[in-house]
């Protein structure tokens, strides 16, 4: 069986140039909309959506999840 995994990383965050580790800074909600707007628009056939519970990487998962109609797996 044939697996196909994309990985995604959230965009930029709200703040200066930092290493944010476990702190829960948020991204831009417009950067969100628009990478959900440019993913929801192509041929994915996602089956599964996973992500780190910090906001700046759920919130996009979450938005893209409801537009797929999937679950989200928030870990």
């Amino acid at each position: 069986m044939k697996v196909n995994i994309l990985l995604l990383r959230h965009g930029k965050v709200n703040g200066p140039a930092a290493l944010y580790g476990h702190t829960n800074v948020l991204v831009e909600p417009k950067l969100d909309n628009q990478t959900t707007t440019a993913l929801a628009s192509k041929t994915l056939h996602l089956s599964k959506i996973v992500s780190s519970p910090l906001s700046r990487c759920s919130n996009l998962a979450k938005q893209l999840s409801c537009e797929l109609g999937i679950t989200p797996s928030i870990n």
